[in-house]
């Protein structure tokens, strides 16, 4: 195999390393649909209660000053606490016919976003299926990269680094030890290559 070849493999190699990496992305998408759920439940929740308090609030009030306006039916038409109360009544019933559509709203809301929630899942669903099925690709993919390079590499050093082992892999043939710091990645993927490559 020629240097060029060796190369055209590396990049393969690379990029099915960097499409991995990209499927974790899928990960915190799943972790953010996860956490929309639970804001949606807790926000329906909130507003339901919330809406149905100054509903029931609102019908006692309107029944009190039914009520009332009952007791005043007897007195004079003129009388300002009859007039008071009546605007009272129609305040509330204006405030209560609001509330109701208040509540429809809330109600096409959380519907919308229980509908999102639900593609959402699918999706989460789909991305863990996906998931499940390229990790056996990625880990023959990798046990493939080991195989043909015949590198160990040394996780515990500060630099990267590792060793090469003979075609049949009966012993160490070569070390490389290189710093981050003195070599661009391209300089580090040659020298290694330069380092397999040696007969």
């Amino acid at each position: 195999m020629d240097s060029l070849t060796d190369w055209e493999e590396t990049k393969t190699i690379l990029q099915d390393l960097e499409e991995l990496y990209q499927q974790n992305q899928d990960a915190e998408r799943v972790g953010e649909c996860i956490q929309l759920r639970d804001s949606i439940t807790a926000t329906y929740s909130e507003a339901t209660d919330s809406v149905q308090d100054l509903i029931r609030n609102f019908s006692k009030e309107v029944d009190v000053l039914k009520q009332k306006a009952e007791e005043l039916a007897g007195q004079p038409s003129s009388n300002p606490e009859i007039e008071e109360l009546k605007s009272k009544i129609k305040q509330c019933e204006e405030r209560y016919t609001e509330q109701q559509h208040h509540e429809k709203d809330i109600e096409a809301e959380v519907e919308a976003l229980e509908k999102k929630m639900e593609s959402l899942q699918l999706e989460q669903e789909e991305l863990e299926k996906k998931a499940a099925a390229s990790v056996p690709l990625m880990q023959h993919l990798l046990s493939l990269y080991a195989n043909i390079t015949k590198i160990k590499w040394d996780f515990s050093s500060k630099f990267v680094a590792g060793v090469v082992s003979d075609a049949e892999g009966k012993g160490v043939v070569r070390q490389f030890d290189y710093s981050l710091e003195n070599h661009t990645s391209f300089e580090l993927a040659n020298n290694i290559w330069d380092v397999i490559s040696l007969p």
